[in-house]
């Protein structure tokens, strides 16, 4: 697989292994690539339970604000 980089890119993985954090370039891409991976999976988790919490509202699946407060005690 050949993947082209900007400048400033290859620049900031380079300091990356140069800074001992990681021993190969590839290294660094294969850390950056989990992170993403594992931040979409977060937001499209974060996504889901929005989408399930608007359609409790529109079913009226609610509490009020009053309600919420007295179940919240300090």
């Amino acid at each position: 697989m050949n993947i082209s980089l900007t400048p400033e890119l290859e620049h900031w993985i380079q300091q990356k292994v140069e800074s001992g954090h990681y021993q190969t370039l590839s290294e660094v891409v294969r850390e950056a690539l989990r992170t993403q991976i594992q931040r979409e999976q977060q937001r499209d988790e974060l996504r889901a339970l929005i989408e399930e919490g608007w359609a409790e509202v529109e079913t009226g699946k609610t509490i009020s604000l009053v309600d919420l407060k007295k179940r919240i005690k300090p």
